[in-house]
């Protein structure tokens, strides 16, 4: 399998070179077979095996999209033999290459906090009438003003021209590689978070140093063509909206948006969070109760002894 993919690899990346603004994922589809070691019966199975979804833009290095594709297929493959003896890969039948049109979201030109927003005094939400939000929240983090924060002033654009905006079009989409792109140019970290009711992470950086700035961005949304970022000057202020009954002091993790009330606590939770995908999540109502209705598909544990209540009780 590794000398198929070694082998189509200059022909995918050619191809996925001339299409950016895309969704990408590649899916192996390869026959396996099985030999029972008692009857010698040999049987086949056709397993597909598919990559994470990438996202090819006009800065994409396309190879690299090609190699991580590549290793999650064969991390796929590597499981799937785990699951029983005696599979044995046979032979490649296809790999399958699907795109979709890609279409992140963007931060345009100024929109009006919402009143549960507004009321929480953490952010600053940048006046402007173009579609450079996101330079201006950036700058304005960089350079916080006493007052009236929200304004585009003539000191904020001479600012803003101290960065390295190079390959960045506004509006900027909150797109992974897009964002990096900006971080490397300016050994920055930012974090993007979107807003639908609830606060939930969009982008959160990987690059880990107490060192550079760190600029935590909110993307708000009007309908579905209008969005525009903000700066949350104080992201623990922000996510306090979840507990509005506490008021003692908590922080919160970017990735997961758990709070805790010591920042130790947070730091420990941090080492094994970052290792995940940022996502939001979602505990059950306290005192709800969780059940399990479809005992078809449950399986009978050999070899395990589980005495009942009475035999329990006789002891």
């Amino acid at each position: 399998m590794q000398s198929f993919l070694a082998a189509a690899r200059p022909q995918v990346v050619s191809l996925l070179s001339g299409t950016r603004l895309t969704k990408v994922n590649l899916v192996l589809n390869c026959t396996m077979e099985h030999v029972d070691i008692k009857t010698g019966e040999v049987t086949t199975d056709e397993p597909h095996f598919r990559s994470m979804n990438g996202v090819v833009l006009e800065s994409t290095d396309v190879g690299e999209n090609f190699n991580n594709a590549r290793d999650k297929i064969l991390e796929s493959m590597t499981s799937y033999q785990m699951r029983g003896s005696n599979l044995r890969f046979r032979h490649v039948v296809n790999l399958e290459i699907n795109t979709a049109v890609y279409k992140p979201f963007k931060g345009s030109s100024y929109i009006k906090l919402p009143k549960c927003l507004a009321n929480k005094k953490a952010i600053i939400n940048m006046e402007n009438e173009d579609e450079e939000c996101f330079k201006w929240c950036i700058t304005r983090a960089l350079n916080p003003a006493e007052s009236h924060s929200e304004r585009i002033t003539k000191a904020l654009r001479e600012q803003s021209e101290k960065l390295d905006w190079s390959g960045i079009e506004c509006p900027v989409a909150a797109d992974a590689n897009i964002i990096n792109k900006f971080e490397r140019n300016n050994d920055i970290c930012v974090h993007v978070f979107g807003y639908e009711r609830v606060i939930f992470p969009i982008y959160v950086s990987k690059r880990q140093d107490d060192k550079i700035p760190v600029v935590d961005l909110l993307l708000i949304t009007y309908d579905i063509h209008k969005k525009h970022y903000c700066w949350i000057k104080n992201f623990n202020t922000l996510m306090a909206m979840r507990t509005e009954t506490n008021h003692s002091s908590t922080h919160y993790c970017k990735r997961c948006l758990i709070g805790y009330r010591e920042i130790g606590a947070l730091n420990k939770h941090t080492e094994y969070c970052s290792q995940n995908n940022a996502q939001k999540i979602e505990l059950p109502s306290p005192g709800s109760v969780l059940s399990f209705s479809k005992h078809s598909r449950s399986m009978r544990v050999l070899g395990v002894y589980l005495p009942t209540l009475n035999h329990l009780l006789n002891r």
